[in-house]
């Protein structure tokens, strides 16, 4: 169900009006699921949501707008994406038990400049008898309903996963995520990409964290990542 609520209202404390969507269905007639609403960090036409579908084949994007004193409208579309498939569990350093990845939903959605920008947790095979887990991460122009950019972040032997990215003020974007190996116990890394880099690449990761021992559970369902008010910092939390 989705839920859409008179901002306004909220914020000078009447009483709150509010419009339910219910069952919301991917093109191909599967329910949608993981449905990520994006982060707003100006003010936008519309308000835009985004969810990975079973397929794998692509994402579905909502569009929430709303005229002065009518009820708000809800359009979906699909976008087509590189193909991608459910993540492995990760093997890690010392220890047969393995972290559990969970499923391809989408980590989070930022929308800034024109552009929504999300990653998620895929299978990536890089040439060997096995597969790791990657991040897929995304940008795409909402209005036009295609991807500007994308690319698949990892490296054989490791596994890269539960990213969450973010945007700032001069187009350039942070993403934040958790890696692990047999080689070394989960740890917490940071890449990105400034607005000039060459398309579909992002910059070699930075090491945030490195945990003391090896997981005995799940690691972690979500990465977080927020602006400062200033813009001077962004601000992550694993």
């Amino acid at each position: 169900k989705l839920r859409v609520l008179n901002l306004r209202e909220i914020e000078i404390g009447s009483v709150v009006h509010g419009w339910d969507f219910w069952q919301l269905r991917n093109a191909d007639g599967t329910l949608a699921f993981g449905v990520q609403p994006a982060v707003n960090l100006r003010a936008a036409g519309a308000q835009y949501l985004l969810n990975a579908i079973a397929s794998g084949q692509g994402v579905t994007q909502w569009t929430v707008t709303q005229q002065i004193r009518q009820a708000p409208v809800l359009t979906r579309r699909f976008v087509p994406t590189a193909n991608y498939h459910l993540p492995p569990d990760a093997h890690q350093h010392s220890t047969g038990i393995e972290i559990e990845i969970g499923d391809a939903r989408l980590g989070n959605v930022v929308f800034r400049h024109g552009s929504l920008w999300t990653a998620h947790t895929v299978a990536a095979n890089w040439g060997e008898a096995t597969n790791t887990t990657a991040i897929h991460w995304v940008q795409i122009n909402p209005r036009a309903g295609c991807v500007v950019q994308q690319g698949v972040y990892g490296a054989p032997r490791r596994h890269y996963f539960c990213p969450a990215v973010m945007v700032d003020g001069e187009a350039n974007m942070m993403m934040v995520f958790n890696r692990v190996s047999e080689y070394e116990t989960p740890s917490i890394y940071f890449t990105g990409r400034r607005a000039a880099d060459e398309s579909g690449m992002l910059q070699p990761s930075e090491l945030l964290m490195r945990s003391p021992a090896s997981a005995f559970c799940q690691w972690s369902n979500f990465n977080g990542a927020a602006i400062a008010p200033d813009e001077s910092e962004v601000w992550v939390i694993s």
